[in-house]
């Protein structure tokens, strides 16, 4: 399937936007905050991979499983990185929940949760990677091919 479709688009830049929104959150030392906008990027970057492959991605946070159990779908650069993507989005799916409300049976708020910026950090660079990756994914596939350009020779 080729990356043009509206959904296909529109889901990337939702997981872009965030990642966006995670940086700055970086800048303003919001640590759970990054950690919650990064998993909202690799999420739905991810999503976008699949409906890509032409798989309808499910109401889930954690795809990362889905994406590597239809591996034959993908280009094989990509397949090489699926074990980083499904990683990652098992990791930032599981820091979800800490990093969006906190441990209310603890009285710990995400802020307090995530004070250190190394969770954050590695949360943001996985996130950057994987929107990285699903982009250049769906970039790819909307470049002529050679055939398809021709190789200007007569």
């Amino acid at each position: 399937m080729k990356g043009d479709s509206p959904f296909i688009h529109g889901i990337l830049r939702r997981g872009l936007d965030a990642l966006e929104a995670a940086e700055a959150a970086f800048e303003r030392r919001r640590y759970a905050l990054v950690v919650s906008l990064s998993q909202q990027a690799c999420e739905l970057s991810l999503k976008a991979a699949l409906r890509f492959a032409g798989i309808d991605p499910p109401r889930q946070h954690d795809v990362g499983e889905i994406v590597a159990a239809r591996a034959r779908r993908f280009p094989r650069w990509f397949r090489g990185e699926l074990p980083f993507l499904r990683e990652s989005s098992e990791l930032l799916a599981r820091l979800r929940e800490p990093a969006t409300y906190g441990s209310p049976s603890a009285d710990r708020a995400p802020a307090e949760i995530f004070s250190d910026p190394s969770a954050a950090s590695d949360a943001l660079e996985r996130a950057k990677r994987v929107c990285a990756l699903v982009t250049r994914l769906i970039e790819a596939s909307e470049k002529p091919s050679d055939a398809d350009a021709g190789s200007g020779r007569i």
